[in-house]
């Protein structure tokens, strides 16, 4: 009477071990690239939110109500520019992105001394309302409303 004391897996159990570590491998995978695709739009976002800052900041210290009476050193030295008049201005980052911006005074709340300000960043520029991905608001001291 002979017993097989052979110790090992057979071709079966070996093909089903491929089979779940694939499965496996292949769902980190794809969790690994969703990550970085929301990390990109999380980084875009978080750019726009910053020139918006920057730019609220720029106009309140010049005290204008839009980026048209900002003048032209100031312009360049926050990086603002327009090659086209029918667009708005822009800012481009570090990797030659466009981030559109509009400075728009809010007139119907406008009081003597203060002029609120909306101002929107986008990537497009603004051909519709949902283009914009960022907006802040902010307050001007002494501008003059026309």
């Amino acid at each position: 009477m002979k017993t097989n004391t052979q110790a090992g897996l057979t071709l079966l159990e070996v093909l089903a071990s491929i089979v779940i570590v694939g499965l496996i491998v292949t769902t980190f995978f794809g969790f690994f690239s969703q990550s970085m695709l929301f990390s990109s739009k999380n980084e875009e976002n978080l750019q726009a939110i910053n020139i918006a800052r920057k730019i609220l900041v720029v106009v309140q210290e010049a005290k204008v109500s839009d980026l048209d009476r900002l003048d032209n050193d100031t312009k360049s030295e926050i990086g603002i520019k327009n090659d086209d008049p029918s667009l708005p201005y822009y800012i481009e980052d570090k990797k030659n992105n466009k981030y559109y911006v509009k400075v728009e005074p809010i007139l119907d709340k406008a009081t003597y001394s203060l002029t609120p300000i909306s101002v929107q960043v986008s990537t497009t520029p603004f051909e519709d309302e949902n283009a914009k991905i960022t907006e802040t608001f902010g307050y001007v001291k002494g501008v003059a409303h026309e």
